[in-house]
């Protein structure tokens, strides 16, 4: 099946899957992340960062998301999708700007990512 899903106002710069497929992330330079529920092609989860956000990544468990911007990384919770909680409050941030990629490992015990 292909889908289109609408809301970006700027380029793509990253998709992920979460590891059940239950949820996809897409970032953008429009400065926002958007979580989806893939099996209606509809939003979740919006986070209004402010700046363009370069790539994203969830937790093994499905349960977090790592993103990033030109100011650092951030790790924050998926919303549940009855709470519609537009913007998380970060469950962890670092403040070292540059990076291009985040990924977690299998594990869920590290966090990298990759410098410009």
């Amino acid at each position: 099946m292909i889908m289109t899903l609408s809301g970006h106002t700027q380029n793509v710069t990253s998709l992920a899957w979460a590891g059940d497929g239950s949820h996809l992330a897409s970032t953008s330079r429009d400065g926002t992340i958007r979580i989806w529920n893939p099996d209606i092609g509809q939003q979740t989860q919006i986070v209004q960062v402010g700046n363009p956000v370069y790539s994203v990544d969830f937790s093994p468990d499905g349960t977090q998301f790592a993103y990033n911007t030109s100011t650092g990384v951030v790790i924050a919770t998926v919303a549940d999708e009855a709470e519609s909680t537009p913007t998380p409050t970060p469950a962890a941030q670092y403040t070292q700007p540059n990076y291009a990629v985040v990924a977690w490992s299998p594990d869920g015990t590290m966090k990298c990512r990759t410098s410009k």
